[in-house]
């Protein structure tokens, strides 16, 4: 496998998977009025003046950064055990859904409700995440050519 391929499978998964998070996210707020989207963008709690951490750009990037190392995380383990490719993006992601209570505890406006229900669509959502990378991920990695 060329070193091209494997730069691709990262970059390629970590952002389109990032997209699709953030998009199905942003469909839910719209459905439910439950800010997922707004939520999963949000930088307050940084110590950034508020033109930064309120610019959508820069929320965007960072959230695309992130699926960008865990991409390539799974994309390094993936070199070594094919077979923890997907159990390991969903124990990552297990972890990362678990961000939520943190999160809404420091973020400066409370932006969604600390319950079990806007906890488990952002699991859910997180879990879908977590196929939606590792399937495109091992589709670019393994599928010849």
């Amino acid at each position: 496998m060329t070193g091209k391929r494997i730069k691709a499978a990262a970059v390629l998964s970590g952002i389109f998977a990032g997209f699709w998070l953030g998009f199905l996210f942003y469909a839910i707020q719209k459905l439910t009025n439950i800010r997922l989207y707004d939520f999963l963008l949000n930088i307050d709690f940084l110590p950034l003046p508020a033109e930064v951490t309120h610019n959508v750009i820069i929320q965007w990037t960072l959230h695309l950064f992130i699926s960008l190392l865990l991409a390539f995380l799974l994309v390094k383990t993936a070199l070594k055990r094919k077979t923890l490719l997907i159990p390991l993006s969903f124990g990552i992601n297990l972890a990362v859904s678990l961000t939520f209570f943190p999160l809404e505890s420091a973020a400066e406006e409370k932006i969604i409700a600390p319950t079990v229900q806007n906890f488990g669509i952002w699991a859910a959502g997180h879990m879908i995440y977590a196929w939606v990378l590792a399937s495109s991920i091992k589709r670019i990695m393994f599928t010849q050519k």
